[in-house]
């Protein structure tokens, strides 16, 4: 399963809670590959010191992620994506490849019109696709 944190807002949660999940996910004996998609590879970092063990991939472009993404997903039960800050293709690209799309947003009217942007997003990759990726707005 290809879960992708995404939304076009820098500085919701998206590289803190993907890589929570990844830490909650493998402590509970799941096999998890982090695919870091920002620039800023701050989920990356995070998670070479706080779980060593765990398969870290930097995904730099598109190109990468509707290449890689999927091949990923064939090598473990759960990767976990965590998408750039901004409207990108990189992020168009993972809600291409994405079984879930999680939307982290914080309760103000800037993030909540990110959101609006990123639902719209949302609903073109399931045009497209004809059905997921499922999405969930978190609030952070």
């Amino acid at each position: 399963m290809i879960i992708a944190f995404v939304n076009s807002k820098g500085g919701v949660g998206k590289s803190t809670l993907a890589g929570s999940l990844v830490g909650w996910l493998r402590g509970n004996g799941r096999s998890v590959i982090l695919a870091d998609c920002d620039t800023q590879c701050s989920s990356s970092e995070w998670i070479r010191e706080a779980a060593p063990e765990v398969r870290v991939v930097r995904l730099s472009n598109s190109d990468e992620v509707l290449d890689e993404l999927p091949l990923l997903a064939s090598e473990s039960e759960f990767v976990i994506a965590d998408g750039p800050g901004s409207q990108t293709e990189t992020s168009r690209a993972l809600l291409l490849c994405a079984d879930l799309a999680v939307i982290p947003c914080k309760a103000s009217m800037m993030e909540a019109r990110a959101l609006s942007k990123n639902t719209s997003f949302v609903r073109q990759a399931q045009a497209i696709r004809k059905g997921p990726p499922d999405a969930i707005a978190v609030l952070s």
